[in-house]
């Protein structure tokens, strides 16, 4: 809208001098400076006769193009936004999260055996904890020692 807005200024500036312009000639200086994204007017503009072209009409199609162009760049960036954001939000494997958190599987120790590399729950040994008959789970307790200088004492938790 603002080269429509130029061209009118110069025109309306030409006017005041011996060499005034027709209608005809601004439309032919606005269609000649639009970028090519305005193209398709262009083209409809061309198809017309002279006698049709008439400077309201150009310039309606002309703003028309431009509001429809502004909404598909507004709509592009939010998909672009949109994509970005659902990146962010995965880690290196395509899975969802914040990203690597905890330990990698080399560092890992299962909590049954003892050994590296898995957990528990996808240890290759039996259970090391009495298993609940209604539930089908370990109730292993968890239990640790408190050294005190005296004595031993055995905590169940």
């Amino acid at each position: 809208m603002t080269w429509i807005s130029r061209v009118h200024t110069a025109a309306l500036e030409l006017s005041r001098t011996p060499y005034p312009t027709t209608e005809l000639d601004i439309i032919m200086v606005i269609s000649n400076g639009l970028p090519d994204e305005y193209q398709p007017v262009v083209n409809a503009l061309d198809s017309l006769s002279f006698e049709e072209l008439k400077l309201f009409a150009v310039t309606m199609r002309i703003t028309s193009l431009e509001a429809q162009l502004a909404r598909s760049k507004e709509k592009a960036s939010k998909v672009t936004v949109a994509y970005y954001a659902a990146q962010s939000r995965r880690d290196g494997d395509g899975s969802r999260g914040g990203g690597k958190q905890g330990p990698g599987r080399q560092e890992v120790s299962c909590y049954n055996c003892g050994g590296r590399r898995h957990y528990s729950d996808e240890c290759p040994s039996p259970s090391q904890g009495s298993v609940d008959s209604e539930n089908g789970k370990d109730e292993a307790a968890m239990s640790a020692r408190v050294w005190d200088d005296s004595e031993e004492v055995l905590c169940l938790f």
